[in-house]
């Protein structure tokens, strides 16, 4: 696996500024956020790993080394800079360039029916009640009913109505949701969500 350089973060600020609606963040989260998210999976036992909205792979530089040889990790983003991004930083890396939304077809295309471990780093604070609808009806479709899943938001995008709308889709598709502990170290600040149907 490649060192990360200095080159992600501003690979990742310069795609914020070019479109902060759909990147949602100036930097990539940080290792501590990334590592305590992985300690939330057991990969002991997980066959099939889906990461949505990678970005610059901040994240998945933490999930990789965890991933056992028997297990298909597949990561899907919408942005073709950070696709491409991805696939040089994680050479052997299965990247598709694709959108949330589309899961089920994405899952289908690639021989795998249902994943156990699902893993967003997307922005949910700044997506409409629309789309948050649509992209968690995606991941409760593309997730086996024993399967988990993980995603983070930061602390001060709770208070934000998107990030309101985000608490209320956890309850309304996961009957066991399990909040953190704030990672301070994160910049910003976040929490992550552990969630089981």
């Amino acid at each position: 696996m490649k060192k990360v350089s200095l080159k992600e973060p501003i690979h990742f600020a310069s795609r914020f500024l070019q479109n902060p609606r759909a990147v949602g963040a100036f930097m990539p989260s940080g290792r501590t956020l990334g590592r305590k998210m992985a300690e939330a999976v057991d990969w002991q036992k997980t066959q099939t790993v889906l990461e949505i909205g990678p970005g610059s792979g901040a994240l998945t530089a933490e999930f990789l080394p965890r991933v056992q040889e028997d297990c298909r990790f597949l990561t899907v983003e919408i942005d073709p800079e950070f696709a491409t991004f991805l696939e040089s930083r994680f050479p052997g890396l299965e990247v598709v360039l694709d959108s949330v939304e589309n899961l089920p077809r994405i899952l289908h295309q690639h021989g795998i029916h249902k994943a156990d471990v699902i893993i967003s780093g997307l922005p949910w604070a700044i997506f409409t009640r629309e789309q948050q609808d649509q992209y968690m009806k995606a991941i409760r479709s593309g997730l086996s009913p024993a399967g988990v899943f993980v995603t983070f938001s930061y602390l001060q995008s709770l208070t934000l109505p998107g990030g309101r709308r985000l608490l209320r889709r956890l309850k309304d598709n996961f009957t066991d949701i399990r909040r953190s502990k704030p990672v301070w170290s994160n910049v910003p600040p976040a929490v992550y969500f552990t969630c089981r149907v």
